[in-house]
């Protein structure tokens, strides 16, 4: 990144200048100086390197800064490219006198930097505050637009005694919508619903008077639709008691935006008399009853009933939720557990019918009946007693269960469902036995109504994959006697292993994809990602029922299901995500419980690739290079090259050219490339295994075109810069049998809200990542405003342009660092960490320019202070990443300083001190060998082929000993391409030196390569 910075703003923000505690720098202050003799050691090779797979760059947030000011830290960012939670107490929060629900208002507005919020009371209104059993308060608000609601975009803000210390939710940040008055009104959204779904099923009143809210409903809302943002009318809208659907209709110009049907089903596999409510007053006997009568076990099961004159009804008024009003039994009941037969008839077919299952003398033959009524009782038991909950509503409402319920075609239906009212039970079919005979179904089928009066999770893609696993994890918490759901109802004919699911290993003895045998997923990496079953609701809970399995057996269900609930009920909301239900159970078992069982949870999620707020297993560290450290940098006026000692001795000067871009080295430390002051791009190579080092320099780009240069880690890769300022990198690979190139065109992958797409206008600092698959660069863009003319700023980018998996080019895929900067804030000068590639350090330069140095971890999204400077800095890590050396700007020239690191490689450690006077551009670095990626590929150790004495004067000596060639090609090529030596049907010694005279050749880089049409081997050397 360049110096002379152009900072043209679109806005003004108050300053962070006050986030930052201004650090002394004191250029008199200087590191204890060691002996000017080194001894030079030989090149060692770590025995047993950790290996480093790639890394996935993904968009981080620069709001995070604004937590140092407020005592906030962000968690890991959800899609939407903000924090799927924030957390940390205020540092000045003033409680005295001031109410829970204002408390919560502040914490909002110290978090609205870190959420991208702008107006944070405007755009969030006040939905709920619940206490709970542990003293917490949760306050729970919606996002809105001009008060009109955005859909499933909820925050919850957490703490005790008025102490908010959490924040989570789905949420988005602030939404510019200019139209918030539709164009037609709510009864036309309706009217269009209703014509494309057809005429409801003409019900009798009985059915009606159950069913109360059969009715549609509409409201105005802000809808996140594909990217975009639409004012849209969401209409629930049943087609049949069965059939609920879920419309958004576009608010201004009718058209359908989406639709799916929200009716919860026990699973997604294709393929007793009553008597008639007649709603007439009936003279009122002292009612409750009990019975004995035998199930669909054949069970003798104890169920409570009710007695209304001269006949019993299958309404259990026992429990503490019942409400005896004499004018309203039986036929509309308040706070009961009410089973209710449907007569074999469709609830999709206009003779839907249903009646109270009676008997005149308390005893029970109806077999169906039973199951039902004692399961619903016992589903009832365990929300009642484990949770606290007073029926599915929470607040004593009806237990409603219909038996006998028939399919569409008119014969038996093999499933069982909540339509947000009821429970239906078929009676089977060719897969299923009656579905209620399974206790797990019924828990399964009133968990939908526990969580529709919780979170709600909409059930689609997976929040509904989230709603549909919670109905499991209580269905088996329910029946606890085994890890299975639908043990009791499934056909084996259909189901091989015995059960519709599993939660001890959801592939559940099918074939991979089999879902109609039972397969789901048990990894987010083997999630489905299709649009059948509302995208895939049934088939990925599999995911998160694997995750409460491991968590459940880890901790005991006991702890296991009171963490569920505490998340379910106080910490997700509609929209929520896996991410999201990670984030839940962790906080809900930290609200309950100790580390054990915190770290169990993550491990849990951990182990099925929901991974969250620390990253999970991608923090893969790299052990140290093994050689001995040096510090690499060159004079305040960019003249010359030279290595110090780690305590800032001079140990001597390696070049004495005018250098213009900051010098790039190899792991190993014998390579460097930077481009001189005459434009060209410098090469030297140095072999550490002599003593006194003899570096050796050369110009491998004659053109004067260029502007920087950066070496990969292996040395086989060189991108450049020309000096034409434009969106451009060219890479060139020498680990073929010619040099091959590409040139990738640098773009902005994400867009800025209101203004029209940025584009990149050129690229300056660079460096290869371990892998040498990705450059990570910064680069000055421009975007273009309609209102404000253009705006220029500095940012981070990653562009992937190797892959190693083919050996080729890639396609330049570019991922930010961050997603988007702050107002007047820009970044550059980027350095990856020696050994943890996910660490980075760079220049944050605010809307004062003011200069600070950030560490930044890219997996955790967590950004730290290292050093607030006077300067661009440049920094760079050490070889061990306990210390980063940077540029200091002092009276007339620069200076290195160097501040120690604390364990997580991003803050400072104490102050900075003087490294050394009047140098700049300080590049660490040892001269060891290690592995550097999986996927490697080191050219000067072949695994079958060898240079002796690289580098080397007029022979070349070189050693094979892979398989027989009978008449080997040799080709030499040099840096370009260019052949400049070849022999045909060498005659190749085999575990023997073999020798060429290179004595024609001038002093440079050259590839040997030799073999045939099937095989080719390639190796570098230096000719000196």
């Amino acid at each position: 990144m360049r110096q002379s910075l152009l900072f043209i703003f679109l806005l003004s923000v108050c300053s962070v200048q006050a986030q930052f505690k201004k650090l002394t720098f004191d250029p008199n202050v200087k590191i204890n100086a060691g002996e000017k003799n080194i001894q030079l050691v030989k090149q060692q090779t770590n025995a047993q390197p950790k290996i480093h797979n790639t890394i996935e760059y993904t968009a981080m947030d620069l709001s995070a800064v604004a937590a140092l000011k407020s005592g906030l830290t962000p968690g890991i960012l959800n899609e939407n490219m903000v924090p799927a939670y924030i957390e940390g107490s205020l540092k000045n929060s003033g409680k005295k006198g001031r109410s829970a629900e204002n408390l919560a208002w502040e914490y909002l507005e110290n978090a609205a930097p870190l959420m991208k919020i702008k107006e944070p009371t405007r755009e969030f209104t006040f939905i709920s505050a619940q206490d709970d059993e542990l003293g917490m308060t949760h306050i729970k608000l919606q996002q809105q637009v001009k008060g009109v609601p955005v859909y499933g975009a909820y925050v919850m803000i957490h703490g005790q005694n008025k102490n908010y210390d959490f924040l989570n939710g789905s949420y988005f940040p602030t939404i510019n919508l200019d139209k918030t008055t539709p164009s037609f009104d709510i009864q036309m959204s309706k009217t269009i619903v209703r014509n494309e779904l057809g005429e409801k099923p003409e019900y009798t009143d009985n059915i009606k008077l159950l069913f109360e809210n059969y009715n549609d409903d509409a409201k105005l809302v802000v809808y996140p639709y594909e990217n975009s943002f639409y004012l849209a009318y969401h209409v629930s809208s049943y087609k049949n008691i069965v059939e609920r659907w879920e419309y958004f209709i576009d608010a201004n110009t009718g058209k359908v935006l989406n639709k799916y049907q929200s009716i919860c089903k026990f699973h997604n596999h294709t393929s007793v008399k009553g008597e008639k409510c007649n709603h007439a007053e009936i003279e009122i006997v002292d009612g409750k009853a009990t019975a004995n009568s035998l199930d669909l076990f054949n069970v003798s099961r104890l169920i409570n009933t009710y007695q209304v004159g001269n006949k019993f009804y299958m309404i259990d008024g026992s429990r503490d939720i019942f409400s005896s009003t004499p004018s309203n039994l039986p036929d509309d009941p308040e706070g009961v557990i009410w089973t209710i037969d449907a007569f074999n008839t469709s609830p999709q077919k206009d003779n839907f019918n249903y009646g109270h299952v009676t008997s005149s003398n308390n005893i029970w033959n109806n077999k169906t009946a039973v199951s039902s009524h004692y399961n619903g009782g016992k589903a009832f038991e365990y929300f009642r007693n484990s949770h606290n909950r007073k029926s599915i509503n929470g607040s004593g409402g009806n237990i409603i269960s219909l038996i006998n319920v028939a399919d569409e075609d008119g014969g038996s239906m093999g499933n069982a469902f909540w339509n947000g009212q009821a429970m239906f039970y078929g009676n089977g079919d060719n897969a299923f036995q009656p579905l209620a005979k399974g206790l797990d179904v019924a828990g399964h089928e009133m968990t939908h109504g526990v969580v529709e009066g919780t979170a709600n999770l909409e059930y689609q893609g997976e929040s509904g994959a989230l709603n549909e696993s919670f109905a499991d994890i209580f269905g088996v918490m329910i029946d606890r006697d085994d890890w299975k759901i639908g043990e009791d109802v499934v056909k084996t004919s259909a189901f091989p292993s015995g059960a519709l699911r599993s939660m001890e290993d959801p592939h559940n003895g099918a074939s991979t994809n089999d879902f109609n045998s039972g397969w789901q997923p048990r990894h987010f990496d083997e999630r489905y990602k299709g649009n059948e079953d509302n995208g895939g609701v049934h088939i990925n809970s599999g995911i998160p029922n694997f995750a409460f399995f491991k968590f459940a057996t880890a901790v005991g269900k006991d702890k296991a299901e009171k963490v569920y609930y505490r998340a379910l009920s106080n910490y997700l909301t509609k929209s929520s995500k896996f991410v999201d239900c990670r984030i839940a159970v962790i906080k809900a078992t930290t609200d309950l419980y100790g580390t054990t069982e915190i770290n169990a949870a993550k491990k849990a999620f951990d182990e099925v690739g929901i991974l969250g707020e620390q990253g999970g297993n991608y923090e893969t560290d790299l052990d140290a290079n093994p050689g001995q450290e040096f510090v690499l940098t060159t004079n305040s006026s960019n003249t010359g090259l030279f290595i110090y000692d780690t305590n800032g001795n001079n140990l001597g000067t390696i070049s004495g050219t005018g250098v213009l871009s900051k010098p790039s080295i190899s792991d190993d430390g014998r390579e460097i490339v930077f481009v001189g002051k005459d434009d060209k791009i410098h090469y030297i190579f140095i072999d550490w295994t002599k003593n006194p080092i003899t570096p050796q320099e050369q110009i491998i780009g004659n053109s004067p075109i260029w502007r920087n240069a950066i070496i990969s880690k292996d040395g086989i890769k060189i991108a450049a810069l020309t000096k034409e300022e434009i969106n451009e990198i060219e890479v060139f690979y020498f680990g073929g049998s010619t040099t091959t190139q590409n040139v990738f065109e640098l773009y902005n992958p994400t867009y800025t809200e209101g203004v029209t797409t940025g584009y990149v206008n050129y690229a300056d600092a660079m460096e290869f990542d371990v892998t040498g698959e990705y450059i990570m660069y910064d680069a000055e863009n421009e975007i273009n405003s309609t209102q404000d003319g253009s705006i220029t700023y500095w940012d981070v980018s990653f562009i992937k342009v190797w892959n190693n998996d083919s050996n080729t080019f890639s396609l330049g895929k570019v991922e930010k660092l961050f997603s988007s900067l702050p107002p007047d804030v820009s970044i550059g000068n980027p350095s990856f960490s020696k050994n943890s590639p996910y660490i980075i350090a760079l220049d944050y330069i605010d809307e004062n320019e003011d200069v600070s140095i950030l560490g930044a971890n890219v997996e955790t999204g967590e950004v730290k202070l290292i050093f607030e400077n006077n300067t661009l800095g440049y920094p760079n890590y050490s070889s061990k990443d306990n210390k980063i050396v940077f540029d200091n700007e002092g009276s007339t020239v620069y200076n290195i300083g160097i501040v120690n690191l604390k364990p997580n490689k991003i803050e400072a450690n104490g102050d900075p001190v003087l490294f050394t006077g009047s140098k700049r551009w300080a590049t660490w670095f040892s001269n060891g060998s290690r592995v550097l990626s999986d996927v490697e590929d080191d050219l000067s150790k072949n695994e079958s082929l060898y240079v002796l004495s690289n580098p080397m004067n007029d022979v070349l000596q070189f050693t094979y000993n892979g398989h027989d060639f009978n008449e080997a090609d040799i080709k030499i090529t040099d840096v370009t391409g260019k052949v400049v030596l070849y022999k045909l049907k060498f005659n190749l010694k085999y575990n023997q030196v073999n020798e060429i005279n290179i004595s024609n050749l001038m002093s440079g880089i050259y590839y040997l390569s030799f073999g045939n049409e099937k095989d080719n081997k390639t190796i570098k050397f230096i000719k000196m």
